[in-house]
């Protein structure tokens, strides 16, 4: 807020140079300036770099900063200049009607109005429900959580949606390693195919099955055991959603065969060595997609189409995904269908973050579902759900995080965790002096 202030009043203090005749050459105001908090403080709160402008204006930077600073008029703070810096110090009486404001606004202190109602779909974590969250999952929760709670406050209407993958061949690899677990407690020898889950996690689930009478089928029991474990970690974890989408309701609705049958009407298909294609390329896809293999059976794209189709039906303006980097070659394929129903692509848009690096006793740990690994519900015990949200949300989303165990759990000057404890009871104790 203050920095677009004081970026305001430089470009208005530079018209009035040019006018004035103050800035030599310079006859066209089109510098864009950014304001920054200086690295010494003792030259201000705040810093504006107007030395760009040398060489247009033919003169130099100190004289330029000079020439600005004279048509700015000190309300509330004071200027200098320093070689080619504006510097701003804010006084004391300013300081303190910023302080009465945010006492008198209280919680809706620089809240704002810039969503105005736009409904907004934001979808993440969204894992397929074949065993406990791995630490990726906790950076998309702990990321999506925070942006719909900022979005909110901003004026915007989110909707909170964890689409639940359970119409894939995943499912009956569950029911597959379910089965075996509960003949492993009974005493029988078995083996193991490949790609099955043989996590030690589903021993427990095993457990409840047999405790349960076995009347279920393996996959829907599994499924239904693993959706209640990640229900209960979301909401330990602080993340609440409005849905829980599941991928076979759009199948149980005839949803997907629809969405293909009008994308065939709108002659956006073609067959093709007996499969199904979608012509992608003809928008923002680099090559045309399966749809529908020879053998009849679906991609995962088709169900994600039909999926975003709904989302639109469902009126929302705006839809935002979290997904890995992983998925960076799904994106076009998903735009491409979005325009070819009809809508404007434009609406969606996917955030694309690093996973998470594990680190304890200086060695990096493995993540996975296959064997033993670490767990998002694991670092949440260990750290607790403070420490772990604030480490997941500290780096930028394209960036890879070391989350350094020990260091997050240590009460050092190295825990950025630590610092803003410090800092909230620091803040607690001034208020409570200050009442």
């Amino acid at each position: 807020m203050k920095k677009d202030f004081f970026a305001q009043l430089v470009r208005g203090a530079i018209d009035k140079a040019i006018k004035e005749k103050k800035l030599g050459s310079l006859e066209n105001n089109t510098f864009q300036p950014i304001c920054e908090i200086p690295k010494n403080t003792q030259f201000g709160d705040y810093a504006i770099n107007v030395s760009s402008l040398a060489r247009e204006a033919k003169i130099a930077p100190p004289v330029i900063a000079q020439n600005i600073a004279e048509f700015i008029e000190p309300q509330g703070f004071s200027v200098n200049t320093v070689a080619g810096f504006i510097n701003f110090k804010l006084e004391k009486e300013l300081l303190n009607s910023i302080v009465r404001e945010i006492f008198e606004k209280k919680e809706n202190f620089a809240s704002a109005n810039i969503g105005n109602g736009e409904k907004v779909n934001l979808e993440y974590v969204s894992a397929n429900p074949t065993g406990p969250f791995h630490i990726g999952h906790g950076r998309w929760a702990a990321l999506g959580s925070a942006l719909a709670n900022i979005m909110n406050y901003c004026g915007y209407n989110v909707y909170q949606e964890f689409y639940i993958n359970d119409a894939g061949n995943q499912i009956n690899k569950l029911a597959r390693s379910l089965e075996l677990r509960v003949k492993e407690l009974k005493g029988e020898k078995v083996e193991w195919e490949d790609d099955l889950y043989p996590g030690e996690y589903l021993i427990e689930c095993a457990k409840r099955y047999i405790a349960s009478g076995e009347k279920e089928n393996y996959g829907d029991f599994a499924k239904a055991d693993m959706l209640r474990l990640q229900k209960e970690l979301l909401e330990k974890f602080r993340t609440h959603f409005d849905c829980f989408f599941s991928e076979l309701s759009l199948y149980k609705n005839n949803e997907v065969e629809k969405c293909v049958e009008e994308l065939d009407k709108k002659g956006k298909l073609y067959e093709k060595d007996g499969a199904i294609w979608f012509k992608s390329s003809d928008y923002t896809d680099t090559q045309d997609r399966v749809l529908k293999k020879s053998d009849g059976a679906n991609t995962y794209l088709t169900a994600d189409i039909a999926y975003h189709k709904n989302k639109l039906e469902r009126g929302f303006t705006r839809l935002i995904n979290i997904w890995g980097a992983d998925h960076h070659g799904y994106i076009p394929r998903m735009k491409a269908a979005i325009d070819a129903l009809g809508y404007d692509s434009s609406c969606l848009e996917v955030l694309l973050g690093q996973l998470v690096n594990i680190i304890q006793n200086g060695e990096q740990m493995r993540m996975g579902k296959r064997k033993k690994m670490v767990t998002l519900d694991e670092l949440v015990e260990e750290v607790g759900v403070d420490a772990t949200r604030f480490w997941m949300l500290m780096r930028s989303i394209d960036t890879t995080i070391d989350f350094d165990i020990d260091l997050a759990k240590s009460q050092s000057d190295k825990n950025p965790v630590f610092y803003v404890q410090y800092a909230h009871a620091r803040a607690c104790s001034i208020l409570r002096k200050a009442i």
